[in-house]
């Protein structure tokens, strides 16, 4: 787990991500989940190559487009540079090209090829996302080739459901464009939530009637209390909330705040970043 300071220092990808120009949208996904075929749809123009063979897409390939008045600059992240060498694997060549493109993107789509078994790479760039904190959906690509069966079980009862369960997800077919028309839709709305900052007069409103109606758990030798609550920062918005009292406030209350922030003041499907401390001058 970061600690404070580190998760309020602004890196120079995020310094990038403040200033004014296109909205950053970074495709990811392991080799053959359909980067290429998506990024000419949403380009409507051949701008990626499409091979059968993974790794294809050799050099990075960006194409910028405006989307309900927002300039969009997508990122196909196939490739990247070749592995410098033959101990660098596909796969890890494939994590660090993802890895990169996250620190740049605005909002992430990932492609996960519905038609092949999850594999621990499709794992691994669900937990890279996680940690990024960046805005993302989850495009399930090839749907049209599932059975009705298999499309319950991949979004109901499937282990990967579960974690699926986390994200905003799209079933989509980027070779035949089905659903496709609904995505640029997401970029804007992700992008402008991960921008929003609420007034602290408000937040505070909102926490004192949040608490009034569940108020936190006693631990220990007394209650926690929230004091009052800022807004710190955008994309992610990060939120601190003082409390009366040092100690870890139960995970079960941090859940219930974190869902009713992003629920209720206008952040559904945008990750946010929690942090409890105890006031000072307590």
């Amino acid at each position: 787990v970061l600690g404070l300071q580190e998760e309020l220092e602004l890196d120079e990808s995020v310094k990038r991500n403040e200033v004014d120009g296109p909205i950053r949208l970074a495709l990811i996904g392991r080799p053959n989940a359909g980067k290429s075929t998506l990024m000419n749809k949403l380009c409507r123009k051949k701008v990626s190559r499409v091979s059968p063979l993974p790794h294809t897409t050799r050099d990075p390939v960006s194409f910028e487009i405006e989307s309900f008045g927002r300039p969009v600059k997508l990122m196909d992240t196939a490739g990247i540079r070749r592995p410098r060498s033959q101990k660098e694997s596909l796969e890890q060549f494939s994590i660090h090209a993802s890895t990169r493109a996250l620190k740049d993107a605005s909002v992430v789509f990932l492609l996960i090829n519905c038609s092949e078994a999850i594999t621990d790479q499709d794992m691994r760039l669900l937990s890279l996302i996680e940690r990024s904190k960046k805005p993302t959906v989850v495009l399930l690509n090839f749907w049209d080739k599932l059975t009705g069966e298999e499309r319950r079980h991949f979004i109901g009862n499937s282990d990967f459901a579960r974690y699926l369960k986390r994200f905003k997800t799209q079933p989509i077919s980027a070779k035949t464009g089905w659903n496709i028309d609904k995505l640029m839709k997401w970029v804007v709305t992700l992008s402008e939530q991960s921008e929003k900052r609420i007034k602290t007069s408000e937040l505070n409103r909102f926490v004192k009637e949040v608490i009034g109606k569940n108020p936190p758990p006693a631990a220990g030798s007394g209650n926690f209390n929230i004091l009052y609550a800022s807004q710190v920062k955008t994309k992610p918005p990060t939120f601190i909330f003082f409390m009366n009292r040092k100690g870890n406030l139960p995970e079960s209350y941090q859940r219930y705040i974190e869902n009713q922030i992003k629920g209720r003041l206008g952040f559904k499907s945008q990750p946010i970043r929690l942090h409890f401390r105890a006031a000072r001058d307590h």
